[in-house]
């Protein structure tokens, strides 16, 4: 690639494109001092052009590069705004990419000083027609409001035209049905077949309530059989992103833990660990060599996303109604609350930050159990048995 001028940047972004940056100084003719902006273009030629004509003057320079604000369009921008989210994970910056791509056929061309009120609510109209759920259109205008206030804060715009725009009304159903627990019935009859399905360790431990990106993330060298009792070390998660997967640091600090194991679990590792290293002796040096649990039979680490799918067949090829893996830790979690253990240490097992958090995921109320509730309003308290006096 040939070299570029010392006054162009290549800059690479999230979708793939590349733009070309320059970033030449002027003075502010209202206060005279020393500013500087940038601008970017799609082409080499375009930004040594633009560079070429402000650069002799100085005053010109700050007077063309205002005259441009807001005259970009949202793809622009929004791609300008994902760059600056390095600190996020991956998977995070992906998952916002996505949200923006559903905007892009409504505001993508629009210059974002033209963008309005009524443009953003006839997006939000448009893929409801579209047949999306609530909650993915309500996080589409999430990423816009985000991107546009970004661009206020930066003083790139005076408003924001998504600030005050509602978004659908998520039903209270909605969520409660993403947070349901396995029915009893179909929980037992899982664990009468998990045994039976390659990875039945690794959803032992989902119904532990580990999360799928710690799962696909857990290594053989975090699992200490011979410990009494048994642990695992839940520490670098993978994440399903563009491409692949991403290991991270965890969603926080109390993320990173090690649990105690039941005997039945640790039981269906010590039968995986055989397993594998049947595998290597069957395949020699066609085995990869990994320390990954989720694996398939040549070694291969199972991406997060394909263990939902790997999840599912189980349940398909069993004749058991479909469940998202997701399930597993909030049954897991709802079992904990359900037998009395106190918040805190709810939150220490499943990862969570605080007790708060995992109460408010949670801790919904179940039905059946307000009816238990509402019958036990007029029991009679049996009555105190008085000690018996002993004869002297």
């Amino acid at each position: 690639m040939p070299r570029l001028p010392a006054h162009i940047e290549r800059v690479a972004l999230p979708s793939g494109a590349v733009r070309f940056e320059v970033r030449p100084a002027g003075l502010d003719p209202a206060t005279g001092r020393r500013r500087q902006f940038r601008r970017r273009f799609r082409t080499v030629d375009e930004a040594h052009a633009f560079y070429v004509e402000i650069a002799g003057d100085p005053v010109q320079a700050t007077v063309r590069a205002d005259r441009g604000r807001g005259s970009r369009t949202f793809v622009q921008e929004a791609e300008d705004w994902l760059l600056t989210l390095r600190k996020r994970a991956r998977s995070t910056v992906d998952g916002y990419g996505y949200d923006l791509k559903r905007a892009y056929p409504y505001l993508g061309d629009k210059r974002v000083r033209d963008i309005t009120d009524r443009d953003v609510e006839e997006m939000v109209t448009a893929l409801l027609d579209r047949g999306l759920v609530e909650t993915t259109v309500d996080a589409t205008l999430t990423r816009v409001r985000q991107v546009l206030r970004w661009l206020v804060q930066r003083h790139q715009l005076t408003y924001n035209a998504a600030e005050h725009v509602e978004g659908p009304k998520v039903s209270r159903d909605h969520y409660e049905g993403l947070r349901d627990a396995i029915p009893d019935a179909d929980l037992a009859a899982i664990y009468e077949v998990i045994d039976g399905d390659r990875f039945g360790h690794l959803w032992r431990l989902a119904l532990l309530g580990l999360r799928r990106s710690e799962l696909a993330g857990l290594r053989w060298r975090d699992i200490d059989l011979d410990a009494d009792p048994a642990t695992v070390s839940v520490a670098v998660p993978r994440t399903a992103v563009r491409g692949g997967a991403d290991e991270s640091d965890g969603k926080n600090e109390t993320s990173i833990r090690t649990l105690p194991l039941p005997q039945e679990e640790a039981e269906a590792l010590r039968a995986a660990w055989d397993r594998k290293l049947r595998d290597i002796e069957r395949q020699g040096r066609r085995y990869r060599p990994t320390d990954l649990l989720a694996v398939s039979v040549g070694g291969v680490p199972r991406n997060p996303s394909t263990l939902s799918k790997d999840w599912a067949a189980m349940l398909r090829n069993a004749g058991l109604p479909h469940v998202r893996l997701h399930d597993a830790r909030h049954t897991a979690a709802s079992s904990m609350l359900a037998r009395g253990i106190d918040p805190a240490t709810v939150a220490a097992w499943l990862g969570h930050a605080n007790a708060r958090v995992t109460l408010g995921v949670y801790a919904h109320s179940n039905p059946g159990r307000l009816v238990v509730v509402a019958e036990g309003f007029h029991d009679k308290p049996e009555p105190e048995k008085k000690p018996k006096k002993r004869k002297p």
